[in-house]
């Protein structure tokens, strides 16, 4: 190597780091018992999700049982109500 690209490994060699994974497996498992428990209260709700995973973000964010059901959230005002129409079933 010539000087200059060992200077150069050197610099990128100091600016290296590294984070510890240790809270990770922590915080997953803490999302899987929110989806989990979100779950179970929309199906004793009587709706059906689509999934497990994800299950506590459509609980607090979806306000019409086809989203719950297809997992999909409809943030425009407009479209949400013409899906409504279309499906003809709301929450």
């Amino acid at each position: 190597m010539t000087e200059k690209k060992e200077l150069t490994f050197g610099e990128k060699a100091r600016s290296v780091s590294f984070q510890s994974k240790g809270n990770r497996p922590r915080q997953v498992e803490r999302s899987l018992e929110r989806d989990m428990e979100a779950y179970k209260r929309l199906r004793a709700d009587g709706l059906q999700p689509e999934n497990v995973l994800g299950a506590a973000d459509l609980e607090v964010r979806a306000t019409e049982k086809f989203e719950v059901e297809t997992g999909q959230i409809i943030t425009d005002d407009a479209t949400r109500k013409e899906a409504v129409e279309i499906v003809g079933d709301s929450s």
